[in-house]
């Protein structure tokens, strides 16, 4: 899934997205466009999320793993500055659910760091898909 977005004020709004890890999500485009996180997620979510936004706005590479509807993926985040201002964000993500199954169980998951959970093979594999 590869999704853009801007800051409006002191919001983040989504301008583009797409992707099959989208629908596994259970969104359509219609349902992220033009909207911000608190728009489409629970509020605890929509604010943990958040957070990584700010981070990427202010200029930051952002890499963090997730979990939405029993989907775990890993998203990066990639501000695009123009005169040394950030001007949007790009977000991209690598649906690791299969992956993360094969591998472990949900709970040793859920008490592992990210090296622990995902191997360089199982990255790999998931990059070349």
């Amino acid at each position: 899934m590869v999704y853009k977005f801007i800051k409006k004020n002191d919001a983040f709004i989504h301008t583009m997205i797409e992707g099959e890890l989208l629908y596994h999500l259970g969104f359509t485009p219609r349902d992220i466009i033009g909207k911000t996180l608190h728009d489409f997620y629970p509020e605890e979510y929509a604010n943990s999320k958040q957070k990584y936004y700010f981070e990427a706005w202010e200029g930051n590479f952002v890499h963090y793993e997730t979990e939405v509807n029993g989907n775990y993926y890993v998203a990066s985040l990639r501000p695009i500055c123009k005169n040394e201002e950030v001007v949007e964000v790009v977000g991209s993500c690598i649906n690791i659910t299969r992956q993360l199954k094969k591998a472990v169980s949900t709970e040793d998951y859920l008490n592992q760091t990210l090296s622990e959970k995902v191997s360089e093979k199982i990255l790999n594999d998931a990059l070349q898909r």
